[in-house]
């Protein structure tokens, strides 16, 4: 059962009910068998998503570009919170993403001090060459709230999860259009102790602004052995089965993003055989203690380095 209200302050609008299926492929398909209020999908439509373990769940409904970032509910923080973080989706406005320009920032640091209630970005950091770090911008002064897990900044809402992650949502250049804001992915820190720490196989999700529209997100599976690591677009969630085209990621640095030691950071980069992005990768190698990875990198897009692309991977 989903609830849908317009922003956190607002009743809801409308509710959607279904089933699910947990497939041994690591997706999660959805059909929606009810709801109520006028923007309800209609019965029968279907959705998937991935689950990340302790943190969030994304929801891809079908034929849409939209991503819809659920987090498992968390609490006001009463100690300090660092954090690292990653742009999931970025509001391109409808045009580039920004993603080689060296002045735009795509991931870095969180802190929060809880005796002062001052939330900071002790980092940002670029994708072009070297990964420099982006100065101005960051968190608007003001007022800071929280209740229930759910944080507000100004120009921003963080949605708390319970082992000290986040889903931040941002506001786009059109306000009240959904389409263009925001999505930030925050994970605790963590230090990656070997670049073998990612090896694995995974699925994953794709958000690639090069692609057209209506294809932008993509399930995708990815296997990683140390350091280098081939991935997939998924054509069937509930098979597995994937497509021929691949690429290739290359992991590179650990604990490091341009030369600075942050803990639970990667980068590298990806490549299609055509075009190279670099990238930058956040990671939890033992989430809650399952022995589940999450990683998740942001970096250029191979078909066009102004173009960001996200990725989302958790292990089988």
């Amino acid at each position: 059962h989903i609830d849908h209200r317009p922003d956190i302050n607002s009743a809801i609008d409308y509710t959607v009910d279904g089933t699910y299926t947990r497939h041994d492929s690591g997706f999660i398909s959805m059909t929606v068998t009810g709801g109520t209020g006028a923007e309800a999908p209609a019965a029968g439509s279907q959705a998937w998503g991935l689950e990340v373990p302790g943190y969030a769940f994304m929801l891809k409904p079908v034929d849409s570009d939209q991503l819809v970032a659920m987090v498992k509910s968390g609490e006001c923080p009463t100690g300090n919170i660092d954090a690292n973080w990653v742009i999931v989706k970025h509001d391109t406005s409808g045009g580039h993403a920004d993603a080689n320009n060296a002045g735009r920032d795509f991931a870095g640091t969180f802190h929060y001090d809880a005796t002062t209630g001052t939330p900071s970005l002790p980092y940002k950091k670029a994708l072009t060459t070297g990964h420099p770090d982006v100065v101005g911008g960051g968190i608007n002064p003001g007022a800071v709230t929280c209740q229930d897990g759910i944080m507000n900044v100004p120009g921003a809402v963080m949605y708390l999860t319970a082992n000290g992650g986040a889903i931040v949502h941002t506001d786009g250049m059109s306000p009240g259009d959904e389409t263009d804001d925001s999505f930030i992915f925050g994970l605790s820190q963590k230090a990656i102790t070997h670049i073998n720490d990612a090896d694995g196989d995974y699925a994953g999700m794709l958000f690639d602004d090069n692609m057209g529209n209506g294809q932008k997100i993509h399930p995708v599976a990815l296997n990683c052995v140390s350091g280098s690591c081939t991935g997939y677009l998924v054509t069937d969630i509930s098979s597995g089965a994937v497509s021929a085209d691949s690429v290739t990621v290359t992991l590179s640095t650990i604990n490091d993003i341009g030369g600075d030691v942050l803990n639970g950071f990667m980068t590298g980069t990806i490549s299609d055989g055509y075009g190279t992005g670099n990238m930058i990768c956040m990671a939890d190698p033992n989430a809650l203690g399952t022995g589940k990875k999450i990683v998740n990198c942001v970096g250029q897009s191979p078909g066009d380095q102004n173009d960001m692309f996200n990725v989302l991977f958790v292990s089988k």
